[in-house]
């Protein structure tokens, strides 16, 4: 009887052992992640650092999620606004200063200009408005959806820099490119119609405030050169990795 018992209580004791020895395996084989549900099931919402509440207020609104199918089209829509502000308003006072020059222009404008910066061909200063604000709207607009294109994926985004591509291009840090890419293109947008309203309307000032023929050239030249100069250097400090992950 005493061995009978014995075997039984050491049975009973290896079954206990067991569940208790397969856990522990589990758990140092396979921790479990702090996942997003648990944190948030277990605290309420600020009072621990991975809780969504805490996490939420710290991200911006592109990376507010992580998971590429849990983004929202109406999250991506806010967050594509607020990246394109800058654009939004620099093109709605690129429009004010075409319809203030517009007021001072008078009934024909230069439409050409020879070779010695003599204007040969005229337009009424109706038709110079029309293709003005059509010019700067349409810009304006080929920028941004540039930008939209260009953020689809990571498969759409090029760099030279293989090294910053494999690194833009990882699911943790394309919602901060998505983000940058979309900044970049609203100020490349609004600082283009910005240019493009004074260099018109100096353009077709000029005869009537009696500007030198080089002023013009001046004006678009070196509007360009600044322009392609700041992209080029936006464009190298958008791409760069960031120091701490270096």
């Amino acid at each position: 009887m005493a061995q009978h018992s014995g075997r039984r209580y050491g049975g009973s004791a290896g079954k206990r052992k067991r569940p208790a020895q397969h856990n522990r395996n589990r758990s140092d084989a396979s921790p479990r992640p702090a996942g997003r549900i648990d944190a948030n099931r277990n605290n309420p919402a600020g009072t621990n650092p991975g809780s969504k509440g805490n996490a939420d207020a710290a991200r911006t609104p592109v990376d507010r999620h992580d998971d590429s199918n849990s983004i929202g089209t109406s999250n991506l829509r806010q967050a594509w606004v607020a990246c394109s502000m800058p654009a939004f308003v620099m093109v709605a006072l690129a429009l004010v200063a075409e319809l203030l020059a517009f007021g001072q222009l008078p009934n024909m404008v230069p439409r050409h200009l020879g070779a010695g910066g003599v204007p040969d061909v005229w337009w009424p200063r109706a038709s110079w408005l029309a293709f003005t604000l059509g010019m700067t709207i349409f810009f304006a607009l080929l920028i941004l959806v540039g930008g939209i294109v260009m953020s689809i994926a990571p498969k759409t985004f090029h760099l030279r820099n293989q090294e910053n591509l494999a690194y833009w291009s990882h699911p943790d840090h394309w919602p901060l490119m998505r983000q940058r890419l979309w900044v970049l293109a609203g100020w490349l947008a609004g600082f283009f119609s910005l240019y493009l309203a004074i260099a018109l309307s100096i353009y077709a000032l000029g005869p009537t405030w009696n500007l030198p023929h080089w002023m013009n050239f001046a004006v678009m030249l070196g509007g360009l050169v600044a322009g392609v100069v700041w992209l080029f250097i936006a464009w190298r400090r958008m791409a760069a990795i960031p120091d701490e992950d270096r």
